[in-house]
């Protein structure tokens, strides 16, 4: 029981995103300066696929709590980004940091 609950609350929450992405942030793409990923859904959406990030043409600082997988999907993404140049992250899960500090130093305004 406590599965479908889950599943209820997942679909609504995707739900209520999509509206959310397609109403407001969406139509304001070309205008966000900082992004906060609060949520494992939201860090999906923009890790999965680098045309999703590269749409925030003013994106300049990413925030958010996030697992090594998907900071490394992320990182991947925002190396075709030129504008991002604040990075702040808290990896939730332990992990080989070697890899995701190779693809910080590879976002262009990260770089030392």
């Amino acid at each position: 029981m406590n599965h479908n609950k889950r599943q209820q609350n997942s679909k609504k929450f995707h739900y209520v995103y999509q509206n959310y992405y397609s109403g407001f942030i969406q139509p304001n793409i070309h205008k966000i300066q900082s992004l906060y990923l609060s949520n494992s859904f939201m860090i999906d959406f923009f890790s999965l696929t680098t045309q999703n990030i590269c749409k925030f043409l003013q994106l300049q600082t990413l925030l958010g709590n996030i697992q090594s997988q998907q900071l490394e999907n992320l990182l991947i993404g925002l190396t075709y980004f030129s504008k991002c140049s604040s990075l702040t992250i808290h990896i939730i899960d332990d992990t080989n940091l070697t890899n995701i500090f190779n693809l910080i130093f590879q976002v262009p305004l990260l770089r030392c």
